[in-house]
């Protein structure tokens, strides 16, 4: 998993779009606890700084990547409950909590 993080962090734009393509199909297919328990060790392998390097994505004027860290987000955050942990530190995160459950909001 960590030449995951280090070709999206490293390569072109196609790559990086391709691969984080690819984390997001890999974390959108979770039916129990022990599935996001696995997910969330892999998640681990890519490395302490892949979620700032995913906001940093969306400062950049490139959009395919954008859409490609927003599509990987969408399926962290509506799949995994340890996924908002991994974010919380970094600046440009706020959490806030609505009626219907948390709201988690990235100010970039």
């Amino acid at each position: 998993m960590n030449h995951f993080g280090v070709s999206i962090a490293t390569g072109t734009e196609d790559l990086r779009v391709r691969q984080l393509k690819s984390i997001q199909l890999m974390m959108s297919h979770c039916e129990s606890d022990n599935d996001s328990n696995i997910l969330h060790s892999w998640w681990k392998e890519l490395g302490e700084p892949f979620p700032s390097m995913l906001l940093s994505f969306l400062r950049q004027p490139l959009e395919g990547p954008k859409i490609a860290v927003l599509e990987l987000l969408l399926a962290l955050f509506s799949r995994h409950r340890w996924a908002p942990h991994h974010f919380i530190r970094l600046s440009g995160y706020v959490t806030t909590t609505e009626p219907f459950g948390p709201l988690h909001t990235f100010y970039v």
